[in-house]
């Protein structure tokens, strides 16, 4: 079968090279997201970005929000160490074009009997994915639809903000499309800023001509602390070599002391 996908998606960013590089977070920080999102008319286009962590086995949805033209935006906050997938998704939504057209004709001082058939068609589906408290008023909603004798009543419920606000919580996503998976890597706070403090352990003995030890290094941190440092940084940790050791200056003889 050929791709049936109506909504074309672009320019997806942040990303790096197309997507072939991973971009970068601490935890704690905002991912932006922002993409060109368009249809093949004027239909009403829902837009989402798709996240998951590396060890999550599902994807979360945060709806887009349309800033104008054909550009959409949204966030999430990076909450856990490590690599987080995420996408976009788009599709014609239907229900809520149903609802604009209906909304235009009745200005328009036309009468809607069969568009209010047409759409009992939306209200089965969402009978099948909202809470139990919402059923009732979709039951109703589904028989005065069909009842001429209803019709005011019909036209209230089908131009109603909470009917609106039901197709937007549970779309149907028919024949969404799906951009490729992007992915960030999510490092700890201190990946993004510290102050580093080196010194050689072996200079730490209170003792002169004794080599330093780590219990040695554990009675200096107050002192590094008061400083401001946030990160200790060891040298390599091995003895001093006795083979072609260099002098002072970078002498290369060394004299005996």
């Amino acid at each position: 079968m050929l791709k049936q996908q109506r909504v074309v998606i672009e320019n997806v960013s942040p990303q790096l090279q197309g997507g072939a590089f991973f971009i970068k977070r601490v935890v704690g920080e905002e991912v932006r997201i922002f993409a060109d999102v368009f249809g093949d008319g004027h239909d009403v286009i829902q837009v989402e970005v798709l996240i998951k962590h590396e060890k999550s086995k599902q994807f979360s949805a945060v709806r887009m929000v349309h800033l104008g033209e054909d550009v959409f935006e949204s966030a999430f906050t990076v909450e856990k160490q490590g690599f987080y997938d995420y996408k976009i998704q788009g599709w014609i939504d239907h229900p809520l074009n149903w609802q604009h057209g209906i909304i235009a004709k009745l200005n328009d001082g036309q009468k809607v009997s069969s568009e209010l058939l047409d759409g009992v068609q939306y209200l089965k589906y969402l009978l099948k994915t909202v809470p139990a408290k919402s059923k009732r008023y979709l039951e109703r909603a589904i028989y005065i639809f069909g009842d001429e004798t209803h019709y005011m009543e019909a036209i209230g419920v089908a131009t109603s903000e909470h009917l609106h606000h039901l197709f937007l919580e549970f779309p149907q996503r028919t024949l969404a499309n799906t951009s490729k998976t992007y992915q960030v890597y999510v490092d700890r706070k201190k990946a993004n800023f510290s102050t580093w403090y080196e010194f050689f352990p072996r200079s730490a003995s209170l003792e002169h001509g004794k080599h330093g030890t780590f219990k040695d290094c554990e009675r200096l941190l107050p002192r590094v602390a008061d400083m401001g440092f946030d990160v200790l940084y060891f040298p390599p940790i091995h003895p001093i070599g006795e083979v072609n050791r260099k002098g002072k200056n970078n002498a290369t003889k060394a004299n005996e002391g």
